[in-house]
């Protein structure tokens, strides 16, 4: 609301929520489940996304808040560190971190976001699938859709430039989108 409407009171507003969730280290803590685990990377990216929708940065955030996000970009970034497969959940973890980075101003989530970013665009082939997502079986379509949320995300992120993105392995891996836009099966034949 207050990006579309910058109001002192939405300014206010979105202030108090995220100190809420700091102070109370939300998305910290034991783990719930393996996918609850992976919704709060996602969610923390998110978050970071609304922190720099207010103007919020490692000036501007109030010291909780600057806390909390150092303590989650340290679980994100464990996470990254022993994660085996590099999949569209990888691809989102780094997206996350590479938030977390621009509110933080930190050089070190943004140099692994970046690689995560490169490591992305790497693993497309040449007719725009991501191999680690084909192994799906009849759900590969939706994971590739996911997968290309997050690269996009990592993309916008580290500034990058979509004319020579679309030049390249991304645009492929959008052509296959299309793709399965028009066919949703169009994977699994």
């Amino acid at each position: 609301e207050y990006y579309r409407d910058p109001t002192p009171d939405k300014l206010k507003c979105g202030k108090s929520y995220l100190e809420s969730w700091a102070q109370s280290n939300a998305l910290l803590g034991d783990r719930v489940s393996g996918q609850g685990e992976l919704v709060r990377f996602w969610a923390a990216g998110s978050i970071g996304v609304a922190a720099l929708k207010l103007g919020l940065n490692e000036k501007t955030a109030s010291p909780v808040v600057r806390d909390w996000f150092k303590a989650l970009g340290t679980e994100i970034e464990g996470y990254i560190d022993q994660r085996q497969s590099k999949s569209n959940l990888y691809y989102w973890a780094g997206y996350s971190l590479g938030v977390l980075g621009l509110v933080l101003n930190n050089e070190s989530y943004q140099t692994k976001s970046n690689d995560i970013f490169a490591h992305a665009v790497d693993s497309i082939e040449d007719d725009g699938t991501l191999s680690t997502e084909l192994r799906r079986g009849r759900r590969a379509s939706a994971y590739h859709a996911f997968a290309a949320q997050a690269i996009f995300g990592l993309a916008l992120i580290h500034n990058a430039n979509f004319q020579e993105l679309d030049k390249g392995k991304f645009g492929k891996l959008v052509a296959l989108l299309r793709k399965i836009s028009a066919d949703p099966k169009y994977l699994e034949k």
